[in-house]
């Protein structure tokens, strides 16, 4: 389930030089804020991207930014 919320953000945003299909590197953008900042360049420029996604990016990258500081304390 969470792969194809994932896969649909991908679609979305479409960042080739970020991303190009490479789930590690994807696993990373999500972990960090470029995902989250690319995805908010696109609304903002009304490149298909909606308030709704935006909105769940930013909530999945806020979720794994935590899981990641729990399991490295």
């Amino acid at each position: 389930m969470q792969t194809g919320f994932v896969d649909d953000i991908h679609i979305h945003i479409h960042a080739p030089d970020l991303i190009q299909n490479n789930d590690e590197v994807f696993d990373f953008a999500l972990s960090t804020l470029l995902l989250p900042l690319a995805a908010l360049e696109y609304y903002q420029y009304g490149l298909g991207i909606s308030r709704e996604l935006l909105r769940f990016s930013l909530e999945l990258t806020t979720l794994r930014a935590k899981s990641h500081h729990h399991f490295q304390t």
